[in-house]
C-alpha cells in the first residue's frame, strides 16, 4: 500500500500507511519490516525529512545484521547516499553509495546497479566531477533500457542533464517524456521546472 501511494505522488499517504503497518508488525515480521523501514525512508526523502529519512535506513540496515540479503541492503545504501547528499554529508554520502555499488555489481542486481549508479552521479556532481557524474548516469541509462525499467532511465536522463551541460536539454526532453508517459506527475512535474529554468537561464 505505501509503496502504491508514493508511487502515486500521495507521500503523507505513503509515510502514515508505512508507519500503520509498521505498528502491526510482530516480532516474526523481521524482512517485512526491512521492506517497510526502506519504503518509509524513501518516503521520507521525498517529504524533505532526510534525517528521519537516514534513520530508517539505518533502522533497515542494522535489522539485516550480517545475513545474506544483499537486495534490502542496497536499496538502504542507495536511501542513505541520498539523504546524506541533501543533508550536506558528502563523505557518507559517497561511501553508501560506492558500497551500494559495489554490492549490486557483485551479486548482479542489474536494476539496483542501475540505482547505485545514479546515487554515484549524483554525489560526484556534488563532488564537482562532471565528466564522473556522466558516466556513472549513462552507465546508470544502459543499464535501465537493457531491463526495461523506464522510470529508472528516465531519472538517470534528469542527473546526465545535470552533468552534460551541452545536450542537458535533449536529456530532460527524452526524461519528460518517459515520466508523462508511466503516469509519473510528480517527476514529470520537476522536469519540467528543470526545463523551464534552463531555458530562462540560456535567455539571459
Amino acid at each position: 500500500m505505501a509503496v502504491r501511494l508514493a508511487e502515486q505522488g500521495r507521500l503523507a499517504e505513503a509515510a502514515d500507511a508505512a508507519m500503520a503497518a509498521l505498528m502491526a508488525m510482530t516480532d516474526q515480521d523481521h524482512w517485512s519490516e526491512v521492506e517497510c523501514r526502506n519504503t518509509l525512508g524513501s518516503v521520507m526523502s521525498h517529504l524533505g525529512r532526510h534525517r528521519d529519512a537516514v534513520d530508517e535506513h539505518t533502522r533497515a540496515l542494522d535489522l539485516i545484521g550480517g545475513a545474506d540479503h544483499a537486495a534490502p541492503a542496497v536499496v538502504a545504501l542507495i536511501g542513505l547516499s541520498e539523504a546524506y547528499r541533501v543533508l550536506g554529508e558528502t563523505r557518507e554520502a559517497a561511501a553508501c553509495a560506492s558500497e551500494a555499488l559495489q554490492t549490486s555489481t557483485a551479486v548482479g542486481y542489474r536494476m539496483l546497479d542501475g540505482q547505485a549508479h545514479v546515487a554515484a552521479a549524483q554525489v560526484a556532481l556534488v563532488e564537482g566531477r562532471a565528466a564522473a557524474a556522466a558516466t556513472h548516469a549513462r552507465q546508470a541509462i544502459e543499464i535501465h533500457h537493457a531491463i526495461g525499467h523506464r522510470l529508472g532511465e528516465a531519472r538517470a536522463k534528469v542527473v546526465l542533464g545535470h552533468a552534460d551541460s551541452c545536450e542537458r536539454t535533449k536529456h530532460w526532453q527524452h526524461a519528460f517524456a518517459i515520466f508523462e508517459q508511466c503516469g509519473a506527475k510528480r517527476e514529470a512535474t520537476a522536469t519540467i521546472g528543470l526545463l523551464r529554468d534552463s531555458t530562462a537561464e540560456a535567455l539571459d
